[in-house]
């Protein structure tokens, strides 16, 4: 049974306590299952990649009023839609009625998505705290202090010594955090010179990769968050690195879009075509990149080159990160309208009003697609 405590964040603001790396991160994400969406953008990679199908037209399924307002995106694991709500609740639903399990109650507004590992829930809120939650009840297993707020949802990866997990997560006050999953005790600190809004993704090598409002991405090794690698993008990052391979694909403050070799940490290419910021994060197929703007448009990119293919032209901004399941880029707009937009041709395949600004990412899994929007309201279709 674990006790419930608060642990207070310190230690050296750069590296804490040193783990041995012994060989590549095991990177088994529950987002390859067909029935879970446990995390930001599906899985560590944060590649926003659902398993299945392309998507048929959605049906309503079912909707529920959760808080003031949501601009956070859902996580879905065993049957279970876990949110956060900018009036302090973390809320879990049942997936197949939105009938409520549980709530939580934080200090301050949450927008990270909440992440679900080993029937725990870790969420962070902008009082300050990450929060550890039994997935079943709810319960406080333990919180850990930062500096400042958290907006970014966690990650997480097998430890390099090969027991326990760690979370990984970044917080306003600078610092990219990595902790036991279990205990929630500091392995390292890595910090920074400014916020950090984003999801730090794994790779596949046992790197972390993020960026933040000090303009710089990060290479992290994940044993120790040694610095592996800082790559300069001269703007704010406000969005979470999407990595495939040794590539990372990050928009910024500056409007435009990069692709990073991280390994040698040189750009491969660099987008822009906009004359305005993006907030919203990748999604990423073996052949595209797909990534919504503030210029109201979502933007497709040939991978290699950063050519564009095409652009969808919405009626609102698009801070949405879109979720590309077969064939369709699904995401959602200022305008208050959820869209499917065929990858193939850029061309509307659906769209659906909801009447209220849609910020959070989709989720979707197990049939389902689900999302949040600025009225408090979680909706959930069914999509096959």
């Amino acid at each position: 049974m674990h006790s419930t405590f608060t642990a207070s964040v310190g230690g050296s603001p750069r590296v804490g306590t040193v783990l041995i790396f012994l060989g590549l991160v095991a990177l088994t994400s529950h987002a390859s299952m067909a029935s879970d969406w446990p995390m930001h953008r599906g899985g560590p990679q944060l590649r926003g990649v659902a398993p299945g199908p392309a998507l048929v037209a959605p049906r309503i399924m079912w909707t529920r009023k959760v808080g003031t307002v949501v601009t956070g995106s859902v996580a879905i694991s065993q049957g279970t839609v876990y949110v956060g709500t900018n009036d302090g609740k973390v809320v879990a639903l049942k997936a197949a009625s939105g009938k409520p399990r549980w709530e939580f109650i934080t200090e301050g507004g949450i927008e990270a998505t909440p992440c679900v590992v080993d029937d725990t829930v870790y969420v962070g809120s902008s009082d300050g705290f990450l929060y550890a939650l039994r997935a079943r009840s709810g319960d406080l297993i333990w919180k850990v202090k930062t500096g400042d707020k958290i907006l970014g949802g966690a990650n997480w990866a097998q430890n390099p010594e090969g027991d326990g997990k760690l979370i990984l997560f970044g917080s306003y006050d600078g610092s990219l955090y990595c902790i036991d999953a279990e205990t929630g005790s500091q392995q390292w600190r890595f910090l920074t010179d400014n916020y950090i809004n984003g999801t730090p993704a794994v790779t596949k090598r046992g790197n972390v990769v993020f960026g933040g409002c000090d303009a710089s991405i990060y290479v992290l090794a994940l044993s120790d968050g040694s610095v592996v690698r800082e790559i300069a993008t001269e703007a704010y990052i406000a969005a979470s690195v999407a990595v495939s391979g040794k590539l990372g694909f990050i928009g910024n403050y500056n409007n435009e879009v990069l692709a990073l070799d991280l390994e040698t940490g040189t750009v491969q290419w660099k987008y822009q075509e906009s004359t305005f910021p993006f907030f919203s994060s990748a999604g990423l197929t073996d052949t595209w990149v797909i990534i919504g703007s503030r210029d109201r448009q979502l933007h497709c990119l040939d991978r290699k080159t950063g050519q564009l293919e095409w652009a969808f032209p919405a009626r609102g901004k698009i801070d949405s990160s879109p979720v590309l399941a077969g064939e369709i880029a699904v995401f959602g707009a200022d305008d208050g309208r959820l869209y499917g937009v065929d990858i193939a041709n850029g061309e509307k395949a659906w769209s659906y009003e909801i009447g209220a600004p849609i910020t959070a990412s989709p989720a979707i899994a197990d049939d389902l697609l689900i999302v949040g929007a600025e009225d408090g309201v979680i909706y959930a279709f069914k999509v096959r």
